[in-house]
C-alpha cells in the first residue's frame, strides 16, 4: 500500500510541477496566445486582413484576460495529463482486454477533444461570430446605424463558452458511440 501512495504522491507532484511550469511559460507568451485566441475572428478579404480591434473599459481588463487565458489553457493541459496519469496508474491492475478497451476509449476521447478544438476554432466560432455580426449589417441598411465594438473580455467569454459547448457535444457523441457499442453486444 505504501508503494502506491508514494507513486500517487510522485504523480501529484509532477502534476503540480506541470501546472506551475505551464503557467509561467504561458505567461511569457501571453501576447501570442491572445493573437491565437483572436485569430478566428479575422477575415481575409482580397488577400488583406480586415481591421480587428477590441476595446477595454477597465484598467485591469487586459491583465485579467491574460490571466484567464493562461488558466484556461493550463486547465485544459492539466486535465489531459490527469487522464493520462490515471490511465498509467491503473494499467498494472487491468486485464489485457480491459487495457486495450481503455486504450481505445482514451484515444477516441483525445481525438474528439482535438477535433472539437479544430472545429470550434476554424468553423463554429467564426461562423457564429459572422452570424451575430450580420445583424449589424442588416440594421445599417435601415434608417439608423449601429456599430459594434467588441470588448476583449466579452470576446474571451464568448470564445470560452463556445469552446466548452463544442467540447461537451463532441465528448457526448463519443459517450453515445461507446454506449451503443456496449449495449449492442
Amino acid at each position: 500500500m505504501i508503494k502506491y501512495l508514494i507513486e500517487f504522491k510522485n504523480r501529484l507532484f509532477f502534476l503540480v510541477l506541470l501546472y506551475l511550469s505551464t503557467s509561467v511559460i504561458l505567461y511569457l507568451y501571453k501576447e501570442i496566445l491572445l493573437f491565437l485566441l483572436v485569430q478566428p475572428k479575422w477575415k481575409v478579404t482580397n488577400n488583406k486582413f480586415s481591421l480587428v480591434y477590441f476595446i477595454f473599459t477597465d484598467v485591469t481588463e487586459i491583465f485579467s484576460v491574460y490571466i484567464q487565458l493562461i488558466l484556461f489553457i493550463t486547465f485544459q493541459l492539466l486535465v489531459l495529463f490527469i487522464i493520462y496519469h490515471v490511465y498509467i496508474f491503473f494499467i498494472p491492475a487491468l486485464f489485457k482486454k480491459e487495457y486495450l478497451y481503455l486504450k481505445v476509449i482514451i484515444k477516441v476521447i483525445f481525438f474528439a477533444w482535438f477535433f472539437s478544438l479544430l472545429a470550434s476554432n476554424y468553423y463554429i466560432i467564426p461562423f457564429s461570430w459572422d452570424f451575430f455580426l450580420s445583424f449589424q449589417n442588416f440594421i445599417m441598411d435601415k434608417s439608423f446605424n449601429i456599430h459594434f465594438e467588441a470588448k476583449l473580455s466579452e470576446y474571451f467569454a464568448f470564445y470560452i463558452s463556445f469552446y466548452y459547448i463544442c467540447f461537451f457535444y463532441f465528448q457526448f457523441s463519443v459517450l453515445i458511440f461507446f454506449c451503443l457499442q456496449h449495449f449492442n453486444k
